[in-house]
């Protein structure tokens, strides 16, 4: 009988989805040695840029229909994947709050939340 103690390379993976296209790799090993498992790049279909128009963002397409299109293209997924978008796609918002309690902090949050993207926190 043999043994093996040597440590199970993990496998780790990335999706960056543009206005037009997507990439995806995934990489196995240790920090100083990755080997590539998997890469793909595709454009999206037409259908689903003329949905979003020139000045609309990622959210106002069925994400469904995207990822179901990326998922046909590379196949099952069964590790974590660390997933990009443009920052055109995304939004950073800072809310300066004075000093305060914590719950009254995530009150004041929750307010400026919902007023800037109209939507109901639950």
């Amino acid at each position: 009988m043999e043994f093996s103690f040597r440590k199970k390379k993990k496998e780790r993976a990335g999706l960056f989805v543009d206005r037009d296209n997507f990439r995806y790799i995934s990489l196995v090993g240790d920090e100083g040695h990755m080997e590539v498992v998997n890469s793909v790049s595709a454009k999206l279909p037409e259908y689903m840029n003329a949905e979003r128009g020139e000045d609309s963002d990622i959210a106002e397409v069925s994400r469904e229909k995207i990822f179901r299109n990326i998922s046909e293209s590379i196949g099952d997924i069964k590790i974590p994947v660390n997933l990009a978008i443009p920052p055109s796609d995304s939004l950073l918002r800072i809310v300066p709050l004075p000093d305060m309690p914590l719950n009254e902090a995530k009150m004041a949050f929750r307010y400026d939340y919902e007023r800037v993207l109209s939507v109901p926190c639950r």
